[in-house]
């Protein structure tokens, strides 16, 4: 899964993919999208009181522009290799 980050004008966004498939495009809301030294949680809320049933196999926190057609062939190339498997 994917969440991209792009501003439009003055609205910022998220663009969310599983396997290469966008999924859904959601605004930021009133708050927005900024750099920060708070810890990243994932698998719960950041108040810790929310427990996460699943597993999380990999997690990558990139730093600069990934372009959406790179994004949509990774998930391609994911998607085939675990169509193999079935």
């Amino acid at each position: 899964m994917v969440w991209l980050y792009f501003k439009n004008g003055n609205k910022e966004n998220f663009k969310v993919y599983d396997n290469g498939k966008l999924l859904a495009t959601v605004a930021t809301g009133s708050a927005p999208v900024a750099n920060s030294e708070a810890n990243v949680t994932i698998g719960n809320q950041a108040s810790r009181d929310a427990n996460f049933r699943g597993y999380i196999r990999e997690v990558k926190i990139g730093d600069g522009i990934r372009p959406e057609a790179e994004i949509l062939a990774t998930g391609q190339q994911l998607d085939a290799s675990l169509n193999t498997l079935k």
